[in-house]
Formats: C-alpha cells, sequence, structure tokens
C-alpha cells in the first residue's frame, strides 16, 4: 500500500500544482480531523 502511494506521488506525468494541491488536502484532512478529535476529548472530560 505504502509502495503505490509513492508511486503515486512520484508519478511524473501529475502536473506540480495537482501534485501541491493533492499534498494541501491532504494535510488539510489530518489536521482537521485531528482538532475534531481534540474537540471531542474536551467534550467528554467536561461532562459532555
Amino acid at each position: 500500500m505504502f509502495t503505490s502511494i509513492r508511486k503515486y506521488i512520484d508519478f511524473n506525468s501529475i502536473n506540480s500544482s495537482v501534485k501541491y494541491l493533492s499534498i494541501s488536502a491532504f494535510l488539510t484532512g489530518i489536521a482537521l480531523g485531528y482538532f475534531f478529535t481534540v474537540i471531542v476529548i474536551t467534550q467528554k472530560l467536561s461532562g459532555y
């Protein structure tokens, strides 16, 4: 699975701007998931 991701990233026909957009969208999704997890943990600690 990791080699397929690396093959997708190293694929030369993909434009550099498209590659940058896909990587930034992936990092944004990770950041949003982490932020949502922190909110859920704080809500559970508050009593909800």
